[in-house]
């Protein structure tokens, strides 16, 4: 099974494919399954990366409880969906040169990949 690390490093394995949606595997500290599966639905994953098309640049804003204003995170969130399924997407998409990220202060932002 494929695996990744989120953007503070905590490693995750995932089935599935970014354009059909994903299986997210959570990790604990000793690197073992927590039992929890995340599903992420590609039309989030659709609606995140047109999102980036169109600003360029955004704050992440994984917080479950109060993703950051003008945010990924409050977005999705308003979609009814967890700001915590950026923590997985996010990388993968990286990985396929679609986004780079950065971290300004304590905010993980995110951009899109220059051409």
């Amino acid at each position: 099974m494929p695996y990744s690390n989120t953007f503070t490093g905590k490693r995750f394995y995932y089935d599935g494919e970014l354009n059909t949606g994903l299986k997210v595997y959570p990790l604990d500290d000793e690197n073992n399954k927590t039992g929890t599966i995340v599903r992420i639905d590609a039309e989030t994953i659709l609606f995140v990366k047109k999102v980036i098309n169109e600003k360029g640049k955004i704050k992440m804003g994984a917080c479950r409880d109060k993703p950051s204003p003008q945010s990924l995170g409050e977005m999705i969130s308003k979609r009814g969906k967890s700001p915590q399924w950026l923590s997985y997407m996010l990388p993968l998409l990286e990985e396929e040169d679609f986004l780079t990220h950065y971290k300004e202060g304590r905010c993980f932002w995110v951009k899109r990949a220059e051409d």
